[in-house]
């Protein structure tokens, strides 16, 4: 009878991962779209515990069942697993980098900033503004002229490359 029992456990766990594995290119690119869409659609919700979940299953998708189909994918198919690739790791990482771009802007004195900015838009900015387009004027004709020099030397009239 324990002989029964196990042989029926392992059946069904055989039928589970049979039945859950892609048994062809398009199953499996059809599931792995499905699978993003639903991390794009419910990421905000997920708890670490959930997320675990998740990259296990990203690590077939990625992994075990890529593996089984590269040989098979096309162009437009190589694209869309690596948009897959790249839509997990987003999503994956964008509550991480939420959460450090939301410590780093506590850890800016932004109303600070905002002050130094208009400080500057108020007293500074026009002359740098001048002082830069003067320069760019100097180093157009600085240019002009070293370009010239050197079409002179080559003995090439600028008449010539203007026409």
């Amino acid at each position: 009878m324990e002989n029964g029992i196990k042989h029926l456990v392992t059946c069904a766990v055989i039928a589970c991962v049979v039945a859950c594995s892609p048994m062809s290119k398009e199953a499996y690119l059809e599931k792995y779209n499905a699978f993003i869409s639903e991390i794009s659609e419910h990421h905000e919700s997920y708890d670490d515990e959930t997320w675990e979940k998740q990259s296990e299953k990203y690590e077939k998708f990625s992994g075990e069942w890529y593996d089984q189909f590269k040989e098979e994918l096309t162009l437009k198919d190589q694209i869309t697993v690596k948009a897959n690739q790249a839509k997990w790791y987003y999503y994956r990482n964008l509550n991480e980098a939420t959460s450090t771009i939301k410590h780093l802007l506590d850890a800016l004195d932004v109303k600070g900033i905002k002050k130094q900015i208009q400080y500057y838009i108020d007293n500074d900015m026009q002359s740098d503004l001048q002082k830069f387009y003067e320069d760019a004027k100097k180093a157009g004709k600085d240019a002009v002229k070293a370009v010239t020099e050197i079409l002179n030397e080559l003995n090439v009239k600028m008449e010539n490359i203007e026409k």
